[in-house]
């Protein structure tokens, strides 16, 4: 199944830097699909969502993984991430308002 990838960056005041993302969805599926959000890992980004594409591709193909959007945004790494600290809630930005829409 082929897919599109799309990305971009929102502004929210829970974080002082924009906040970059990426949204993998497979071709021919709209909207009402369900969100998967995929946390990237340390030295990573939003980018790494171009790395799952072919895995993701292919459980969609094989029926392994229904149609779905896959969410990633880009956190920093260095002393931690997913961590609230004031003036950078990322944990509470990620799993309360992130992404901020589907793809575009």
């Amino acid at each position: 199944m082929n897919s599109r990838l799309s990305r971009d960056a929102f502004r929210d005041p829970l974080v002082e830097d924009e906040v970059p993302y990426a949204v993998l969805a497979p071709d021919g599926h709209g909207e009402g699909l369900p969100l998967i959000l995929v946390l990237h890992g340390a030295d990573s980004s939003s980018d790494f969502l171009a790395m799952l594409r072919p895995i993701a591709e292919a459980l969609w193909d094989d029926g392994t993984l229904p149609p779905s959007l896959l969410a990633c945004a880009s956190t920093p790494t260095a002393g931690g991430f997913y961590i609230d600290r004031p003036g950078n809630a990322w944990e509470s930005l990620i799993a309360r308002r992130s992404p901020p829409s589907g793809p575009r």
